[in-house]
């Protein structure tokens, strides 16, 4: 590892014609510490020798931080932090699901700009270059394995099938294990999910298993509904709860929750009533007064660890016969990257810094 001065080295011999598993320790000294107001990285480099001579050479931004979950909270660096995000799909409306280098960091920075600290990305892992855009400007990341509505009424393939048989399990464990491995590096990456709005089943059990197997050092959530009724399966053994769209008064009722609890899907914004949106502008400042209401709950709450607006971005995209897909308008931001006028009221309440002066002297 070389950046500012800081350098660390080590050697390993590999037998040739031989499947080894090698592993380094190092002590470093005067590393400056990776959170997403202060995204410091270093530079890891490997070099591949053979008989002295230098054949190949990989190298990757990394960070230096700790996460612990300790009681009811999660700290990063020994700080509880508290999470101001937003649900992100890749998407553009001209290519899809394919989105550019570009386009990932110009996403990082719209969020960062409203004041978002944390994207949960619903409902499967994010291009390689998201999450590097999230190192070096500094975004607390929730990286979702690609499963959602298993055993959930919505999808009704569970109609004919049983979500809790065994031939599902290898599925599950695969697209676990590849998840976390392939991006176990990015220091961004706070929290890993196993799934979005699902049944808990003993599958669920042995990929948490997997999970903390492959990475000890991140906490794992599972999104179906840790309190009330609707979809409550109980994902107990889970250091994260969670549960989606709460009314304003939950973060004050669960205050004193037993662990910290995400809201991984709240306020989502109007999509349902484009003709009062068309007739009566108004409706948009209404959404902001009550997430505003609601955001100042969840940021009272001790135990609440934070919660992500469905939606960043629309979802909405065109198929080459022009036909228009997707999971609809939902966005504090369109599919070109132009805030609505919910952004600014997203930017404005999650202000860490607000002044509740009413009176002004002049």
């Amino acid at each position: 590892i070389h950046d500012h001065g800081i350098d660390a080295n080590s050697i390993i011999a590999i037998n040739p014609n031989e499947k080894s598993s090698v592993a380094a320790e190092s002590k470093i000294h005067g590393i400056e510490a990776w959170d997403c107001e202060h995204p410091n990285l270093y530079t890891l480099t490997l070099q591949l020798f053979n008989n002295g001579q230098l054949i190949e050479t990989v190298s990757q931004k990394i960070g230096f931080r700790s996460i612990e979950v300790i009681g009811n909270q999660v700290f990063v660096n020994g700080m509880p932090i508290k999470l101001r995000g937003s649900n992100r799909h890749e998407t553009h409306p001209l290519t899809g699901r394919s989105v550019t280098p570009e386009l990932c960091i110009q996403d990082v920075i719209l969020f960062r700009n409203a004041n978002n600290n944390y994207i949960r990305t619903s409902h499967y892992p994010p291009s390689e270059e998201f999450l590097h855009a999230c190192d070096s400007l500094g975004m607390f990341v929730e990286v979702e394995s690609p499963f959602c509505w298993v055993g959930h009424s919505a999808n009704s393939k569970w109609d004919l099938e049983n979500p809790e048989s065994l031939s599902f399990e290898d599925y599950i464990m695969q697209a676990t294990a590849e998840n976390i491995k392939f991006n176990f590096n990015h220091p961004s990456i706070l929290i890993w999910s196993l799934a979005n709005e699902s049944r808990w089943s003993e599958i669920w059990h042995e990929a948490h298993k997997l999970a903390n197997k492959i990475d000890g050092t991140r906490p794992k959530t599972f999104h179906d509904q840790a309190n009330g009724g609707y979809n409550n399966f109980g994902s107990t053994e889970m250091p994260i709860a969670n549960y989606h769209y709460p009314g304003d008064e939950d973060p004050l009722v669960n205050r004193e929750y037993l662990r910290p609890l995400l809201y991984g899907e709240y306020c989502h914004i109007n999509t349902y009533n484009r003709r009062e949106i068309l007739t009566d502008p108004g409706v948009r400042d209404n959404w902001g007064q009550g997430f505003s209401r609601m955001w100042e709950n969840c940021y009272s709450s001790k135990s609440i660890l934070g919660a992500a607006i469905w939606a960043g971005i629309d979802d909405i995209f065109y198929l080459p016969d022009s036909t228009a897909v997707g999971y609809g308008e939902w966005g504090i931001i369109d599919g070109w990257r132009r805030p609505k006028p919910e952004y600014f009221h997203v930017k404005k309440t999650y202000s860490p810094v607000k002044i509740y002066n009413t009176i002004l002297d002049y």
